[in-house]
């Protein structure tokens, strides 16, 4: 996968940045209202970067882990390096969200709940937020999702190879038929049987032809990903029904498209755009997790001050992915430098302790 790094990295920063352009355009959509001033931005569809790094994600266990299937201990260790990675920057961010929202309240949209909910956050649980199912810090919705696909692809590692896609497509399938069907009272259950997390699957199923030799040109590659984006972009209200199958096909397919034209085809050439890319991508998660709180100082700003909200769309986008860059480069990394030694180095010191 080194050989495709590029590809995934300014896919990554992608994804984060429709994300980012989303939620700015909610904030200046509010500020218009509150101006009394028309806004004809349609924020629905840049959010379907949510569903690129769904399928990305999919793609990328199988392609990276996929060979531990069936060894002793893999399923643990697949675990315990996804929480090394996830955990740490997110409990950090929903600690200074949960300490922000007790001196300044004002700030939030919405309250941050009740210490269940605060719990349930941490530990990656889906609860009930008023009437949505939100953790403390929203956006988490979508590491409650990944850690709920981590766990069934760790279920399926402990089987052997040639089982790992079958079964996680099988286990996947009842999931969602499950809860379609019967639709259950449990609200985690009802999360978690959302077709919405077939996406994963689907990323998977492009892994699996990596696996077995596909490749695109650049050319292909590049008509994919157009092809892909514009899609998405298209999708309009479909991308908001995230608990029907009409997503699945309507803004699934077309992240499939996006994240195949990237993985699937030649590295990307370096150069200054490439350069960016990647390292907007390397730090595409600290964005994506920063960038509420951004977006939450400057809107107070504009409420006070009302500066232009052109000039909204700029300060906030420099600062959010600036910030995410030094985030990532100061917080993030050597977190899970610490959070892996702590998880992975622990294993390894006690298989090669001597006996006493």
């Amino acid at each position: 996968m080194r050989d495709k790094l590029e590809n995934i990295q300014i896919l990554r920063a992608v994804a984060a940045c429709m994300v980012l352009a989303s939620h700015i355009g909610t904030e200046v959509v509010d500020l218009a209202g509150r101006r009394g001033v028309a806004s004809n931005f349609e924020i629905t569809p840049w959010a379907t970067g949510v569903d690129v790094f769904f399928v990305l994600s999919g793609f990328l266990m199988l392609a990276t882990a996929g060979d531990e299937a069936g060894r002793p201990g893999a399923a643990a260790a697949f675990m315990g390096r996804r929480i090394a990675r996830i955990a740490p920057l997110y409990w950090l961010l929903t600690t200074a969200l949960v300490l922000g929202s007790l001196a300044l309240p004002g700030m939030l949209h919405v309250p941050i709940g009740d210490a269940p909910h605060v719990f349930a956050s941490y530990a990656f649980w889906p609860s009930l937020r008023g009437e949505e199912i939100r953790p403390v810090l929203a956006l988490g919705w979508t590491l409650e999702y990944e850690m709920f696909f981590y766990a069934l692809f760790a279920l399926a590692l402990m089987l052997p190879r040639g089982w790992t896609v079958p079964s996680l497509a099988a286990l996947m399938l009842c999931v969602v038929t499950a809860g379609q069907v019967w639709r259950p009272s449990s609200v985690a259950l009802q999360f978690w049987s959302s077709p919405i997390i077939l996406e994963f699957l689907l990323g998977v199923g492009c892994a699996a032809a990596y696996r077995r030799g596909l490749r695109l040109t650049s050319a292909q590659g590049g008509a994919l990903v157009a092809v892909g984006l514009v899609l998405l972009l298209l999708s309009g209200e479909a991308a908001a029904q995230r608990d029907s199958w009409l997503p699945l096909a309507s803004v699934g397919l077309p992240a499939l498209l996006v994240v195949a034209g990237a993985a699937l085809s030649p590295s990307a050439r370096d150069g200054l755009f490439a350069r960016i890319g990647v390292e907007i991508g390397a730090a595409s998660y600290s964005l994506y997790l920063l960038h509420p709180f951004i977006l939450r100082s400057l809107r107070v700003v504009w409420d006070r001050f009302e500066p232009p909200l052109g000039l909204f769309w700029i300060v906030s986008a420099v600062l959010a992915v600036v910030g995410s860059i030094l985030l990532r480069r100061f917080v993030e990394d050597p977190m899970n430098r610490w959070a892996k030694e702590l998880t992975i180095g622990s294993r390894r010191r006690a298989r090669v302790q001597p006996a006493e």
